[in-house]
């Protein structure tokens, strides 16, 4: 977190309008498949939840318990 905090230090106004302005998940449908993109594991209302590295299937299941998608990409794992 502190090496967050001081990357988020280095950030001007105008980037954190900019990031915040970033739709946070996107779902569409693409040859039949649903897709849901997202910036890191969150629910529905946009609330991050808790990621796990090397993540099982159970853990893969409470993470995104809420995302009906066939296909799930997001970012932010933990290193």
């Amino acid at each position: 977190m502190e090496h967050h905090r001081w990357e988020h230090s280095l950030l001007s106004e105008e980037s954190v309008a900019f990031l915040r302005s970033l739709t946070k998940r996107i779902d569409f449908i693409s040859e039949g498949m649903s897709i849901s993109v997202m910036h890191s594991c969150m629910d529905k209302s946009g609330h991050y939840r808790g990621s796990v590295q090397n993540p099982t299937e159970h853990d893969l299941l409470t993470m995104f318990a809420d995302v009906k998608s066939n296909v799930i990409i997001y970012g932010h794992g933990i290193p």
